[in-house]
């Protein structure tokens, strides 16, 4: 495989972090803003909802920094979560057998002393996606990538919201809670998988899966089956060629 660049070959190795969910993240930061950068953007914005222990938003740190110097382009970082754990389940959808209010509960001042450069932002999803143009321009610093740790269908279903922002055109989502246990069975009528559904049926832009994008890595990694992409087939620069390889072409094998 032919690589951009070392960063380019450690992030598709899963190379710069332990976690599986870490490495998740730097795909995502990683070929958003390279999609930015080749589309002509300045700047996007990559955000995480559902903070909890924090460890999530400090690696979105560590991977903003390589991939800010890589492609000259500003990564704004903005994390978001209630500070208080889980709200209470509305229903049979948020699987009340597997999750509970409460859990989760972000230790805030620990986490902001180690934060850098991310803005925090504290309070319920339904009521914070709503104000959030406010703290954030979206028109110049577009969505870029968007990791969804919220666990419930409710909360999957009011951070969707976010959406109506503006986005690059296939902007990278993250969502954590599509796994199932020997004891979480998750189905596209509960959960994060839920919200997805009720999501496309409802909009003209998609959420979709990366159909096998673990098979074309060396461990077949687990993010990969997290990892999705909302598709804005009529923005204006869906269609522009982005691709590193400028002129592909096949010759004839001269052994035939």
């Amino acid at each position: 495989m032919k690589f951009i660049s070392e960063l380019h070959k450690k992030v598709h190795n899963d190379e710069l972090f332990s976690k599986d969910k870490h490495n998740g993240y730097a795909f995502g930061i990683y070929f958003s803003a390279y999609q930015a950068y080749k589309l002509g953007f300045k700047s996007i914005t990559c955000i995480e909802i559902g903070v909890a222990g924090g460890n999530g938003l400090i690696a979105m740190e560590k991977i903003s920094s390589l991939v800010k110097d890589e492609f000259s382009i500003d990564i704004k970082l903005i994390g978001m979560d209630t500070g208080e754990g889980m709200p209470k389940p509305e229903s049979y959808k948020d699987l009340p057998y597997t999750w509970r209010e409460g859990q989760y509960v972000l230790e805030k001042d620990d986490l902001q002393e180690k934060l850098r450069n991310s803005k925090l932002i504290l309070g319920n999803v339904k009521n914070t996606v709503e104000n959030l143009s406010e703290l954030v321009d979206f028109q110049s610093s577009p969505i870029g990538f968007i990791s969804f740790d919220v666990d419930y269908y409710s909360s999957t279903r009011d951070a969707l919201k976010i959406l109506n922002y503006e986005s690059i055109p296939r902007a990278l989502l993250f969502f954590d809670d599509l796994v199932s246990t020997d004891i979480r069975y998750i189905s596209e009528d509960i959960g994060q998988m839920a919200a997805i559904k009720e999501f496309n049926n409802n909009h003209d832009d998609k959420i979709r899966f990366i159909e096998h994008l673990g098979f074309n890595r060396p461990n077949n990694a687990l993010w990969t089956r997290k990892m999705y992409c909302l598709h804005r087939y009529k923005q204006y620069n869906y269609n522009s060629y982005i691709d590193w390889n400028e002129d592909k072409q096949l010759k004839i094998n001269k052994f035939n």
